[in-house]
């Protein structure tokens, strides 16, 4: 029983939790993006994960939230809850968006869920009893009220 907690706690410390990306200015210049319309400029990524009990119970995700007075996504994890829904995430990446005065566009998501179930080794018990899923969410930002031409000179 030690040794599962011990495995548990190691996996909490271990996790990278979560993960905010945003490219440089005028990164997008002369790539045409679906939706963009040749304002696309940069792009934003957000990547979370955590460990689940029974691939249900949140033992531990990371924690993506928009920090309105500090005009940036704050990340960090939390114990005990679920901050892995898509809601959260698409919530910062618009406030992030309309704080830079930019439209979303070109939204992707990969969403890896590990739902190994397994009986014969220790490693394949482990990863029945915990699940880990990570998500991540992408999109192009594009600056609002100005053409391709010169939101890309910008």
């Amino acid at each position: 029983m030690k040794r599962l907690f011990a495995c548990i706690a190691l996996a909490a410390m271990a996790t990278g939790c979560s993960t905010v990306v945003v490219s440089s200015p005028g990164t997008l210049h002369g790539v045409d993006v679906n939706g963009a319309g040749g304002r696309a400029d940069r792009v934003i990524a957000i990547s979370n994960e955590g460990y689940y009990l029974f691939h249900f119970l949140p033992i531990v995700t990371g924690s993506v939230e928009w920090m309105p007075s500090e005009k940036r996504i704050g990340e960090g994890f939390e114990f005990f809850s679920n901050h892995l829904a898509g809601d959260r995430m698409m919530n910062a990446m618009c406030r992030y968006a309309n704080s830079m005065d930019c439209d979303l566009v070109d939204i992707v998501v990969n969403d890896k869920n590990e739902c190994p179930l397994g009986l014969t080794g220790i490693i394949d018990w482990f990863n029945t009893v915990v699940a880990y899923r990570a998500i991540t969410y992408s999109g192009v930002l594009c600056p609002r009220g100005k053409s391709g031409k010169e939101a890309v000179g910008k």
